[in-house]
């Protein structure tokens, strides 16, 4: 349960500066966001993760890296005309896309709430890391 409630709190803080950053009361991002302003309160004190709905707006509205958001991986914001897959002009990503990779993060960060099931996930994500170490390294000699 501490795990979780780590997890929360950094997602909280990182969406605090976001906020700041952008100068904003949280009443004032709540509107914007179309949520209420007890979400942002609660989002910011680690009580609430985001929804999909408003990382869908935050990334969309500010280009903000939701990879950074949710796991501190990147800059805070997209860089300008960046291009994604499946996205010829750099301006925008098919909407389907976005729904389906923040869903995706949610779905992972509620199973990440169940202890076995995250060790699991943990186990996998330290095993790809150093298999991804390995093959950095092995670039590097060649």
């Amino acid at each position: 349960m501490q795990k979780i409630d780590n997890n929360k709190r950094d997602i909280g803080t990182r969406f605090r500066i976001f906020r700041e950053l952008i100068d904003c009361t949280p009443d004032q991002l709540a509107t914007e966001l179309g949520i209420e302003p007890v979400e942002v309160l609660d989002i910011e004190a680690g009580r609430i993760y985001p929804g999909v709905p408003c990382l869908d707006r935050l990334h969309r509205q500010y280009r903000l890296n939701v990879n950074w958001l949710l796991g501190r991986m990147g800059e805070i914001f997209e860089q300008p005309g960046k291009r994604e897959m499946g996205d010829p002009g750099g301006t925008s990503r098919p909407s389907g896309t976005v729904t389906v990779r923040l869903a995706q993060y949610r779905e992972l960060l509620e199973l990440m709430e169940i202890p076995l099931v995250e060790e699991a996930i943990m186990a996998t994500i330290l095993e790809l890391k150093a298999l991804l170490k390995k093959q950095t390294e092995n670039r590097k000699r060649a």
